[in-house]
């Protein structure tokens, strides 16, 4: 589902990431960065639609553009956090559509301690 988004423009993909259970909603933004640098996410929306930025569980990109961008930023260390922003918003600033596809579902198992880990 991501691999069929990729036409001319488009610079990266990304689709919903859900917990077992739960489904898609109808959400009104998505995946933006706005003028107040506040970053809302709502990666569990049900519509396709150009953002700004991706959540790093289901994102991909056309490689040779992100490498052209710098890649990831390695002052992001260890288990990082908006690392996966701000390798989106890259692809965004330099004019690339950045698409959400909500074809592209994950599920995403979040533990609660390393025993539940080790028993899922």
């Amino acid at each position: 589902a991501l691999a069929v988004e990729y036409t001319d423009g488009v610079g990266a993909v990304g689709g919903p990431v859900l917990e077992p259970g739960d489904s898609l909603q109808d959400r009104e933004t998505v995946g933006r960065i706005q003028p107040n640098g506040e970053i809302v996410s709502n990666f569990d929306a049900d519509d396709r639609c150009l953002v700004h930025h991706l959540r790093g569980t289901n994102m991909s990109f056309d490689v040779d553009l992100l490498r052209e961008l710098g890649g990831f930023d390695p002052a992001y260390e260890g288990t990082a956090h908006y690392e996966d922003t701000d390798a989106t918003y890259k692809v965004h600033r330099a004019g690339y559509d950045v698409v959400y596809t909500p074809e592209a579902v994950l599920e995403h198992y979040h533990p609660e301690s390393e025993r539940d880990l080790k028993a899922y």
